[in-house]
């Protein structure tokens, strides 16, 4: 919250989507020579997923009208399904742990920012930014 106040909503969630991308190319290439190298790009992975679940889901509510519990309930539902297919993917290739979650987190980032990028300006997205 502290974040938005000095940069716009819209550069923190484009700037997370590149990093969580970076950190995919960097797991990737890098993961699998230390644990604390790994550590050092897993961290701010995640730390980029959660900074952008606060205004993405704010964007979500921000478009329903009526009935905010349900679409919490859905919100949630795919998150932990989300979780779920993550865990399931990451675990197919049980010997290659670090280089299934570099391409999760490459491919989760790149498609992410191209989905991110093709919205941004749309109104339904500066209406709620503006408000922000």
């Amino acid at each position: 919250m502290k974040l938005s106040q000095t940069i716009s909503v819209k550069k923190i969630i484009t700037t997370c989507f590149i990093l969580l991308t970076l950190c995919g190319v960097l797991t990737l290439n890098i993961g699998h020579l230390s644990p604390w190298i790994f550590a050092a790009i897993a961290a701010p992975a995640t730390l980029m997923v959660i900074i952008t679940r606060v205004p993405g889901t704010n964007l979500m509510l921000e478009q329903q009208t009526t009935d905010t519990g349900s679409a919490v309930a859905v919100i949630q539902f795919f998150s932990m399904i989300a979780g779920a297919t993550g865990m399931m993917l990451v675990s197919i290739r049980p010997d290659a742990l670090i280089s299934d979650l570099g391409i999760i987190q490459l491919s989760i980032g790149a498609l992410v920012l191209a989905l991110w990028l093709l919205v941004k300006n749309k109104a339904y997205v500066l209406n709620h930014l503006s408000k922000a």
